[in-house]
């Protein structure tokens, strides 16, 4: 049976185990980060909308969301998505996804507040706080 064969044979019986993994929140999540990392941004958005629908306060999803909005240059809904994470589970790359979407809004100050937050969250130098913000610009690019 070649390739094509056992994909039409479990579409048709429905048990493919790769639509079985993903039908979870963390599935659909964890697809999201792979579309996201290999540069398919729209399927990563569509993973993460069927990841909230299953469960609308999932933190990691909610962040995904917030770094699609970043690279759509959306920064008002970038904002909004992390600061949704962050009242769910306030991590310190939760924090950092927000200064860059409030220093792309121009909003330095609330930006370097964020910052802090980051390194209180983490126990981060300011250095490493000031480094896990410029790595996640530069992932963005």
């Amino acid at each position: 049976m070649n390739r094509h064969e056992r994909r039409a044979a479990a579409k048709k019986s429905g048990n493919s185990p790769k639509s079985a993994r993903i039908a979870t929140p963390v599935g659909h999540y964890e697809a999201g980060i792979a579309h996201f990392r290999a540069g398919r941004h729209l399927d990563a958005q569509i993973c993460c909308q069927q990841a909230l629908a299953a469960n609308s306060n999932d933190p990691d999803a909610l962040h995904l969301m917030s770094l699609l909005s970043l690279h759509a240059k959306q920064y008002d809904h970038a904002a909004a998505w992390i600061s949704r994470a962050i009242e769910q589970n306030s991590t310190a790359e939760y924090f950092a996804t927000l200064a860059t979407a409030l220093q792309h809004q121009g909003k330095l100050a609330e930006a370097l507040k964020a910052l802090d937050e980051a390194q209180t969250e983490s126990s981060l130098s300011e250095e490493e706080a000031s480094q896990l913000a410029y790595d996640e610009r530069r992932a963005l690019r």
